[in-house]
């Protein structure tokens, strides 16, 4: 099983996908409760979220034979670090499903993203 990963722009059409994913991951599960879609969209829009004007993101979409199976956000926030004397990353919106190889292959490509 290949999990491939595939950066998502907000100006592509894979912005839905990633926004949309959960509730793919999580209609079986009773636990899942949905989010607020329109904060969704604002939060990944910069014209709405002045704090993607000054953090380096990615996010990322996993894939397993063209069918989506995974979801992660990496973030930088360049004043945090630099007022805090840091060089560091985190990650958000990490969802996926329930497979070892899917969440490593997101968690090592926001590791890869944040050390370069």
């Amino acid at each position: 099983m290949k999990v491939e990963i595939v950066s998502v722009t907000p100006d592509s059409n894979l912005i839905r996908e990633f926004i949309y994913l959960p509730p793919r991951l999580y209609q079986n599960s009773v636990r899942w409760v949905p989010p607020i879609y329109a904060d969704e969209w604002n939060f990944h829009n910069i014209k709405k979220n002045r704090a993607l004007e000054y953090c380096d993101t990615i996010r990322l979409l996993a894939y397993i034979q063209g069918e989506p199976v995974g979801r992660i956000m990496g973030i930088i926030h360049h004043p945090y670090n630099t007022s805090h004397g840091e060089k560091t990353a985190r990650f958000f919106s990490m969802d996926c499903i329930n497979q070892d190889e899917v969440a490593g292959a997101l968690i090592q490509a926001i590791e890869q993203w944040a050390r370069e």
